[in-house]
């Protein structure tokens, strides 16, 4: 059976997805599929407390855990994940290579103001780190 995630123009859809964080978007639409936290670990393959912890923001999963979730929900996955997700899915790298040189920031000066090692700014430029989301956050508010 072939999975259909545009049956709904993208503004319906998006105007379904109820919550401001990526656990309460997934506690809706779980929920919106009339399915128990139990029910949604077993089709995702992870254990029923990783669901309580990321409907309940207790803690962030790992991404390849979030997309196993919103594979098992069959919905788009623009509807579940937030700008933080779509950042470190795209090529982060180049995006924060571009924003270095654009802002004239070197990689020292640039791990200074999110106060991280400059090490840790070279792992992400070589895409062997991913930033987390307290450092996303902190380079969007540096835009």
């Amino acid at each position: 059976m072939e999975t259909v995630y545009y049956s709904f123009s993208y503004t319906m859809l998006d105007a379904l997805s109820k919550g401001e964080t990526v656990g309460e978007r997934i506690a809706y639409h779980r929920k919106r599929k009339k399915l128990s936290q139990q029910q949604l670990a077993d089709l995702a393959g992870v254990s029923v407390c990783t669901i309580k912890r990321m409907e309940n923001y207790k803690c962030e999963s790992n991404f390849s855990t979030y997309h196993k979730v919103v594979t098992a929900l069959q919905v788009n996955p623009d509807l579940i994940y937030d700008d933080y997700f779509k950042f470190i899915t795209s090529d982060y790298s180049q995006w924060l290579k571009s924003f270095r040189y654009k802002h004239k920031l070197t990689q020292m000066h640039l791990s200074e103001l999110l106060h991280v090692h400059v090490k840790t700014v070279m792992r992400w430029e070589q895409k062997e780190l991913i930033p987390n989301r307290k450092h996303y956050q902190l380079i969007q508010q540096l835009r």
